[in-house]
């Protein structure tokens, strides 16, 4: 399914080293379509830190598709360049045919990233289910490097419970750690058009200033000890965590690549980072009965 060979040294490869703090994000307009007359999702597709709630430039991705449990469709043609989080990004709008579970997968360029001397490159995955179906679910992508999951990844409330699974080429990881992280429902995409380079010059005093993004509030901490919140998975590359808010949740673990040529032609390391988003609802609280 994808152009680049992710892995090549074996399961060795779990990073020891702290995670890049970016995560992939595909953002849907909605979490769960069951409105019969909406046939289509908008998505954002981008990188973010959700500890600040600031964007993370990516090119155009390698790999977008979406997976409906016996179908696929590629949708790298329909990308559009766009800022979001206040840096590059790509939208798309894709058709929602029929009734099940539809797997949204992207995979990103590796990106030079200089402040920890290496480069990352995300693997991301978000289920959307469509029209009261869940089947589904419980099928991985089958993709070289992921979390799958064994509980079902949509319609929780804050405070349940999520399990993945992290797999390596279908096997389980022994150990593997899963950084988590949550964008915070107050942070919003902004999404804009990029500045047309080849534009010509304008006179300021003749055109309107561009109006300024709106300034993003502070995300809420997950975490008293760093931004993210980490669990070790078990012998089988099983976790549990319990997110207590609302908002999309992203489950993270690394692996080391092969090393590739910075800008000045040295050897650096690859970080590949496979990232599963689960959105978790603010249900209203049931009143306790009066007896």
């Amino acid at each position: 399914m994808f152009g680049r060979t992710l892995m090549t040294l074996g399961l060795a490869m779990l990073l020891a080293a702290p995670a890049h703090a970016g995560f992939g994000l595909v953002l849907p307009d909605s979490p769960i379509v069951d409105d019969p007359e909406k046939t289509s999702l908008n998505l954002v597709i981008c990188a973010i830190d959700p500890a600040t709630g600031a964007g993370i430039p990516i090119e155009r991705p390698q790999v977008f598709t979406a997976l409906r449990y016996r179908d696929r469709s590629e949708h790298l043609s329909v990308l559009d360049e766009v800022v979001a989080y206040g840096a590059r990004a790509w939208t798309t709008n894709i058709s929602l045919p029929h009734p099940g579970v539809y797997q949204l997968v992207m995979q990103t360029k590796a990106g030079w990233v200089p402040e920890q001397d290496k480069f990352v490159q995300y693997v991301t995955k978000v289920q959307i289910p469509a029209y009261g179906s869940a089947e589904g679910w419980d099928k991985p992508a089958n993709i070289s490097f992921e979390i799958s999951p064994l509980s079902r990844p949509f319609g929780l409330c804050s405070g349940m419970a999520f399990s993945g699974q992290a797999l390596f080429d279908g096997t389980p990881i022994p150990g593997a750690l899963i950084d988590v992280a949550r964008l915070d429902p107050a942070i919003k995409p902004n999404v804009a058009q990029p500045e047309d380079p080849n534009a010509p010059p304008q006179d300021d005093k003749a055109q309107p200033k561009a109006k300024k993004q709106d300034k993003q509030p502070t995300p809420q901490p997950i975490s008293a000890f760093g931004a993210t919140q980490q669990v070790k998975a078990d012998s089988q590359g099983v976790f549990t965590f319990v997110c207590p808010l609302p908002g999309w949740w992203a489950f993270s673990t690394s692996m080391a690549g092969d090393p590739l040529q910075d800008p000045e032609g040295k050897q650096k390391p690859l970080e590949i980072k496979t990232i599963f988003w689960v959105y978790m609802n603010d249900c209203p609280k049931t009143a306790p009965s009066k007896k």
